[in-house]
């Protein structure tokens, strides 16, 4: 650009800045100042904040040429520990007439302790944005989840019969986990479904996380189990899965056959042997077996 025509443009900012407000506040703002438009697009970088070692955060500015005619423009920017990663794009060394560009700032701390950014934008010499913020750094405690089966599925299991299933989800450290969600793995045939939808919970010390849903099984089979998936924002999925069950056939039932009766009379005071014996009909084991014997006048 020759003397000449920077002169020009230089008469021209000084013309606009003379009927327009020459102070910008900080660089978190969003003001016209011709020849500038100054906008922030995206801030990951808030002074106060704590931010955490290895992860990313960017922050992304917009600048636009009003002039019908392309500027000089200069950033001057400077961060603690080469932390952070400028990219000016086509913003320097000229931006074009009614163009647009963007400066990405991105913020990986490498180490933990106080971090301090700097960013100056000069338009054709005068200097139209001056901040400076500081951040502190430190280790990310990890989120640590558990998971305890309350209801688990019987060792046999019969084919149509509906049975319950529940898990209870915890945290043992400080961090809580969010965004939570929950949902069955792998159950094309519809198996097993979740009594009510888990979408975006939070599990912390002080509030477990209790996952209900039931199993009726569709064929029959052996080693058949169900399990959940949990998905949730500090840390990857974690897949729980019941014990295998057998799956059988329903058939039959439990029988119950007398074996030798009362007779139709008897005396008074004569011990008399009654017995019975029950069969089970099915393919997996009858429990829970109650025989109350009642008297019949």
């Amino acid at each position: 650009m020759t003397t000449a025509a920077l002169f020009k443009i230089n008469k021209l900012i000084d013309f606009f800045n003379s009927i327009l407000p020459k102070k910008i506040k900080n660089f978190s703002t969003t003001m016209t100042i011709d020849p500038v438009t100054f906008k922030t697009i995206q801030d990951e970088l808030t002074e106060g904040n704590i931010y955490y070692i290895s992860k990313k955060y960017q922050t992304i500015y917009s600048f636009t040429n009003n002039l019908p005619m392309a500027i000089p423009m200069a950033f001057n920017t400077s961060g603690s520990d080469a932390d952070f990663i400028f990219n000016g794009g086509s913003c320097v060394p000229t931006l074009g007439a009614k163009q647009e560009c963007r400066l990405t700032i991105t913020f990986i701390p490498k180490t933990t302790g106080s971090k301090k950014i700097s960013l100056i934008v000069d338009v054709s010499g005068r200097e139209y944005i001056k901040a400076t913020k500081k951040f502190n750094v430190t280790v990310e405690e990890k989120v640590h989840i558990t998971s305890e089966i309350l209801q688990d599925l019987p060792p046999q299991a019969m084919l149509g019969t509906t049975y319950p299933f529940l898990i209870r989800f915890s945290v043992t450290g400080s961090r809580s986990a969010t965004a939570v969600s929950v949902v069955p793995i792998d159950d094309s045939a519809k198996q097993f479904v979740l009594n009510t939808p888990i979408h975006d919970k939070v599990i912390s010390q002080n509030q477990p996380l209790t996952v209900e849903g039931t199993f009726t099984p569709q064929q029959k089979g052996s080693k058949q189990k169900v399990g959940v998936l949990l998905a949730y924002k500090e840390g990857e999925d974690i897949s729980r899965y019941s014990s295998e069950t057998n799956v059988v056939e329903k058939k039959g039932g439990v029988e119950f056959t007398i074996q030798q009766d009362l007779p139709q009379k008897s005396k008074v005071g004569t011990t008399i042997p009654f017995a019975f014996s029950i069969t089970n009909k099915t393919d997996i084991p009858a429990t829970n077996i109650t025989v109350t014997l009642t008297k019949k006048d």
